[in-house]
């Protein structure tokens, strides 16, 4: 959550319901001639029951830092996108509306590189414990890997040509 205090707030209202939708935090950096105003928080209401279901922080150059994101608007976080960079680093996703995360999507320069899922709901907050490892190369699968017998060993591995997967999306 974006904390308001010292900090210049502009809404905005994209919708047309006059209900502010979008949030902006600026904080002023340097002194004098020198000093700017740079975004440091995001906050949208996409479906305008007007809970926040976007939240981005940036750095103080600001590049995107972390979002936070409803994407099934029932008022929980269900994905987490890291930046490095400003480039997406890594997202974690809860898919199956659990309130965990179970899917991991691992990027190189702003490109997914690698997925993990815990298909299996075996992981905990503390302890990852993925099952499934899918491995892209220029946005499409090229390899997966299953761990059956739950030792942390992709057991079954496959081309993703022999399975019939394509384009990563």
């Amino acid at each position: 959550m974006c904390i308001r205090d010292s900090y210049e707030v502009t809404e905005y209202d994209t919708s047309g319901d006059n209900s502010p939708d979008v949030r902006k935090l600026f904080k002023t950096m340097g002194e004098g001639s020198l000093s700017r105003l740079v975004l440091v928080c995001r906050e949208a209401d996409l479906n305008g029951d007007r809970r926040k279901d976007i939240v981005r922080l940036y750095t103080e150059e600001g590049r995107p830092m972390l979002e936070e994101a409803d994407r099934d608007f029932d008022g929980r976080i269900d994905e987490v996108t890291q930046y490095s960079n400003g480039r997406v680093s890594l997202q974690e996703i809860d898919t199956s509306g659990n309130g965990m995360i179970d899917t991991k999507i691992f990027y190189e320069d702003g490109q997914p590189v690698r997925a993990e899922r815990d298909m299996k709901n075996r992981s905990t907050v503390a302890e990852w414990n993925p099952d499934r490892w899918e491995y892209y190369l220029d946005g499409r699968t090229v390899r997966i890997g299953t761990d059956v017998d739950g030792d942390g060993i992709g057991d079954l591995r496959a081309p993703a040509v022999e399975l019939g997967v394509g384009l990563l999306g």
